[in-house]
């Protein structure tokens, strides 16, 4: 620009000749380190096109891997590149940072994710590696429970591990907090089952608050609310949102015992006021609520002032109603195989008559 006699600044260019210069000497290094990456890509590709071994791909994917500078470009690499070759360096990603972008990318690549080959100790980091991304900024709170959960149901055996039954007591505030409906599936991992005798206090606390939402009521939980406030406060679980949660639960599960007195499955407003601590001019807010929630069927008779429920969700399902359930399919199963033999019986009895004309 001086030889030119040419203001730099007037041609909108702030920079003097040796920036101008250095900066023209990053470009062209971004520039071949760009064709290098692209270069290992198409290489990458070619061998992986000729039935190339897998494994001996995986070294180039990595170092073009590391050859990346952001974050964004390794999203683009692995959503580019087939899944085989770039899990292990996307686990890699996983564990170096988290945001939504990366949940959302993991997420869409999951199925994937899941089916990768690992042993043991790699399978337990990957779920938990994914458990914490989606869990960041509450991108994907439901998957996260789902990662945990998984992870969770790979111990067999009560651990003594701080860590473990760190995690445990996690899905158990992340159960009551979100809206899940079934217990059953957290309630049978080992390590929370062992949170009932965990040396630490508060912990087998928590393990009693999950056990009234898996089978008791809202008196119970009003009375361990009472002794425990700062506790619960203290697990970040919102006291209006557990009464809400509670209710719900406690009218199923009084619709389910009344069907199993006497079939009718007829409440009256004041059996469900007195059993869910409420107004009787707020029972029919709760249930079309439940039934909003597809956890109940009903109708409510205004006048009579009652609510006969058909189907009812439960929030677990105990040894006892399996076997239950095994009996009805059985006695099912024999009521169908009579009926078929009967048609039978109809079929060849109408052919012999057609026979006979």
């Amino acid at each position: 620009y001086k030889r030119q006699g040419i203001n730099a600044e007037y041609m909108g260019c702030e920079c003097n000749p040796r920036q101008q210069a250095a900066s023209n000497r990053l470009n062209m290094k971004e520039e071949n380190q760009g064709n290098e990456i692209a270069e290992k890509i198409e290489e990458i590709m070619r061998l992986y096109l000729t039935n190339e071994n897998i494994q001996q791909i995986i070294p180039l994917v990595s170092a073009t891997f590391d050859a990346l500078k952001t974050a964004e470009e390794k999203y683009q690499l692995f959503e580019f590149l087939p899944k085989s070759l770039t899990t292990q360096n996307f686990i890699q990603v996983l564990a170096g940072e988290k945001s939504k972008q990366l949940a959302h990318v993991a997420k869409s690549n999951l199925s994937v994710l899941e089916a990768a080959k690992l042993d043991d100790a790699g399978h337990r980091r990957l779920l938990l590696l994914l458990h914490e991304c989606f869990a960041f900024e509450d991108t994907f709170p439901e998957d996260s429970q789902k990662m945990l959960v998984q992870y969770l149901a790979t111990f067999h055996k009560v651990q003594e591990n701080p860590d473990v039954e760190n995690k445990a007591c996690e899905a158990i505030i992340q159960t009551l907090k979100l809206p899940i409906w079934r217990f059953d599936e957290v309630s049978d991992l080992v390590p929370v089952r062992g949170l009932v005798a965990s040396q630490v206090l508060p912990n087998r606390q928590l393990y009693t608050l999950f056990d009234i939402f898996c089978s008791k009521g809202h008196t119970e939980f009003q009375d361990f609310y009472t002794q425990n406030k700062e506790l619960v406060d203290s697990w970040g679980l919102d006291y209006n949102a557990l009464t809400d949660k509670i209710r719900t639960l406690s009218l199923c599960r009084l619709a389910q015992d009344r069907k199993a007195q006497d079939n009718s499955g007829i409440l009256t407003y004041s059996d469900i006021a007195s059993a869910l601590n409420i107004n009787e001019d707020e029972v029919e807010g709760i249930v079309i609520q439940t039934v909003g929630l597809e956890l109940l069927s009903a109708r409510l008779d205004q006048v009579k002032r009652t609510v006969r429920v058909g189907y009812t969700h439960q929030a677990m399902f105990t040894h006892d109603q399996w076997t239950q359930l095994q009996e009805t399919l059985g006695a099912w199963k024999i009521s169908v195989a009579d009926l078929l033999t009967r048609f039978d019986e109809l079929k060849a009895h109408a052919q012999l008559g057609s026979c006979g004309q």
